[in-house]
């Protein structure tokens, strides 16, 4: 089949390559804009065009599908099918209906739960047990399209985002050429989704990342596990932003005088602090400023006692 392939991070890259691995014709690669990035506001291309170089595929690079001259220049290629992997913007109906056949979707979460740009993350935030990949026949609405295949993984609770992701990759890659496989077969089910189970997962920013250690125990160590890498979760020290990149669950004997955010115990490993529920070590932080470090280097450079209080 003729294809056009919409897609932009990391997580896309895998599937581009899978298509050409399986010798499906990529007539042309449409990612967004070159930005500046890092410390340094360096202008860097996305990992989708490093990809699609290497590969010697056209490429297409547009500020906006809405722009003139797009939808032309996207109809001439009289493609069959277009897939979108993380593209990262809306794509217009007028641009969806462009393919002979139709446009695609891989989205990282068991529609209609999680639709939006963080599915990953929220999956682990809320606890969920299993995640999964989607693949949808397009329409004009966010993650609304018929559903046309799933397939799920269990989410171990030594996952974190990134972790999680790197599994969703193949997964996504592998049910992509399955779902294509099934559309050239003219074998194909659309399953429309219910929108009364619908959730969604929003853009996370910053403040996401703030610590509540009035929460629950589980709900403070899923919330370091789901916001790794971006946005991270933080809380304070002596009114400093700490990130926190690792906690453990732990048994360790709490008490009603102890507060939420106060330092127990300070072990030769971790600092010990209370939730709601329980208390949690602390493995792994990085001071603003400083570099990322294990809690056993921070306890040895700073002046930490019992009774102090993060956040």
């Amino acid at each position: 089949m003729k294809i056009l392939f919409f897609g932009t991070s990391s997580f896309a890259v895998a599937s581009l390559e899978r298509l050409i691995s399986k010798r499906h014709e990529v007539l042309c690669v449409v990612t967004q804009p070159d930005r500046c990035a890092g410390r340094h506001m360096v202008l860097t291309p996305p990992p989708v065009k490093i990809a699609a170089q290497n590969f010697g595929l056209s490429l297409f690079q547009p500020e906006t599908l809405n722009g003139a001259g797009v939808y032309s220049k996207l109809k001439r290629f009289n493609a069959d099918l277009f897939v979108v992997v993380s593209y990262g913007k809306i794509i217009p109906k007028k641009i969806i209906q462009i393919p002979g056949v139709f446009s695609i979707n891989v989205h990282a979460s068991l529609l209609p739960k999680y639709r939006g740009a963080s599915p990953i993350n929220y999956a682990i935030l809320n606890g969920e047990k299993k995640t999964g990949i989607s693949i949808i026949k397009m329409n004009e609405f966010m993650d609304k399209g018929d559903i046309l295949l799933q397939s799920d993984i269990p989410i171990k609770k030594s996952d974190d985002a990134e972790s999680l992701s790197l599994s969703l990759v193949g997964l996504g890659a592998d049910s992509l050429i399955r779902a294509i496989a099934l559309i050239k077969s003219d074998k194909y089910v659309l399953t429309k989704q219910n929108d009364a189970k619908a959730s969604y997962a929003p853009k996370l920013t910053k403040k996401d990342g703030l610590i509540n250690w009035s929460e629950n125990r589980r709900v403070v160590v899923d919330k370091v596990r789901g916001l790794v890498p971006w946005p991270g979760s933080y809380t304070f020290f002596n009114s400093n932003i700490l990130k926190v990149y690792v906690v453990e669950e732990i048994n360790y004997k709490i008490d009603r005088f102890q507060k939420c955010g106060e330092i127990i115990d300070i072990t030769r490993d971790a600092i010990i602090i209370r939730t709601k529920d329980a208390a949690l070590a602390l493995k792994e932080v990085q001071l603003a400023s400083a570099k990322r470090m294990q809690a056993a280097e921070f306890i040895i450079g700073h002046n930490l006692k019992r009774g102090d209080f993060l956040g």
